[in-house]
């Protein structure tokens, strides 16, 4: 009888996947996936954008915050804190290319905490998503946790296909996404078995 893959299991087969994945071909997926986003209608109305500064095996949209942010609109990043498994939002001002490496080598903005006002959409990194809006991250809670703080804003998991299982692992802290954009699309998540392409 066949036993469903746990989170660390599929952590080291996605961690394989990506390391597989051509540089050129990585480059074209990252492409389609910032066109997916540019050209996604619910996104083109947001002005504060929560967002994530990619690691190498991550989809590059560094090019389209840039862009987001030279249009005008308010691009947020996350910063880990010390206490474990929490965050807060920084305010990008300047290109995703001028920020440090900060914990986990992870990106970072400087500058104050951002606490303005709402946020319009934000797109979530994670190792493995399914069509039914489950994530699962790197393991250390910081996205469950800033997700449940921000209930109610429109989430958009951000990820190549290869990384769409049938079914991901959930306990009852995991939050899920609403939409899932990769390379070939974007698609709405449902409780059902069936997802809404745009």
């Amino acid at each position: 009888m066949r036993q469903d893959p746990t989170k660390t299991e599929i952590r080291v087969r996605m961690r394989a996947t990506l390391g597989r994945i051509d540089p050129l071909r990585h480059d074209e997926m990252s492409s389609a996936i910032r066109l997916g986003l540019s050209t996604f209608e619910p996104l083109q109305r947001a002005r504060s954008i929560l967002a994530f500064a990619p690691l190498r095996s991550e989809p590059r949209i560094d090019p389209l915050l840039d862009a987001w942010r030279a249009e005008g609109r308010r691009i947020l990043l996350p910063r880990t804190l010390e206490k474990p498994g929490d965050m807060e939002m920084v305010e990008l001002q300047s290109g995703l290319c001028d920020l440090p490496a900060g914990p986990h080598g992870v990106r970072t903005p400087q500058g104050a905490a951002w606490e303005e006002g709402s946020i319009d959409a934000i797109l979530v990194p994670g190792v493995a998503f399914d069509h039914h809006g489950g994530r699962l991250g790197r393991g250390g809670g910081y996205y469950d946790r800033l997700l449940r703080k921000l209930g109610g804003t429109m989430t958009i998991g951000t990820a190549f296909d290869c990384q769409i299982e049938s079914d991901v692992p959930r306990e009852d802290h995991d939050q899920s996404v609403r939409f899932i954009a990769t390379e070939k699309g974007t698609f709405e998540c449902h409780l059902g078995n069936e997802s809404s392409a745009f």
